[in-house]
């Protein structure tokens, strides 16, 4: 068992950091530095998911011939309820602008209830921490290729989320319509779940 810490925001060199050494209270006895805790940047992987949640997924004809299914494809079970599907769309990412100006990417909910979602976000923290996403090597040395694969679409292409960052991406083209927030909200599609994910058009 891994504690974890959740905390927001893009600006962090790995997805899931640590471990750092806290105390903590174990059978009413305090442990001075007796638990690790990794912190995990969530608003990575909700990036991760919902972009997962917006993959081509092959037709039964094309499977027939042999298509595979997209590294990533989110499978649901068919018995799976609308409340839990709901829970696992229930966030989007806007642009924000902070008090001295600055635009910045924020998660927001679209519902009260998240936890499908929350459950899915801390599970892929879990597999990171294990070794098991590109990534992260058994050393644990993270490799900043493969990271950027997690960023929001704005990220990767260099838009801006303050006020310096947007002066040099105006130096260049960007392969941007210059979409408010590049996202679309998230959504049903029968039992499909159609996530927040870069719009691309």
């Amino acid at each position: 068992m891994s504690p974890v810490k959740g905390v927001e925001g893009f600006n962090r060199a790995s997805p899931v950091s640590g471990p750092t050494y806290v105390d903590a209270t174990e059978g009413g006895k305090r442990l001075r530095r007796g638990a690790r805790l990794w912190t995990v940047a969530v608003s990575t992987f909700k990036a991760e998911t919902y972009r997962f949640l917006r993959l081509e997924r092959p037709t039964d004809e094309e499977r027939a011939d042999g298509a595979k299914f997209s590294p990533g494809t989110v499978h649901l079970p068919h018995w799976v309820e609308n409340e839990w599907l709901k829970q696992f769309v229930a966030e989007q990412l806007v642009t924000v602008r902070t008090k001295r100006g600055f635009a910045r990417l924020e998660w927001q909910k679209l519902r009260e209830r998240n936890e499908a979602l929350d459950c899915r976000v801390y599970a892929r923290a879990a597999a990171w921490i294990a070794g098991r996403i590109a990534g992260r090597t058994r050393n644990g040395v993270t490799s900043r290729i493969s990271l950027g694969s997690l960023m929001p679409l704005q990220i990767r292409q260099g838009r801006s989320t303050g006020k310096r960052r947007r002066r040099k991406a105006n130096a260049g083209p960007t392969g941007s319509d210059g979409a408010e927030d590049g996202f679309e909200h998230g959504r049903l599609d029968g039992n499909r779940a159609v996530g927040a994910a870069p719009c691309l058009r």
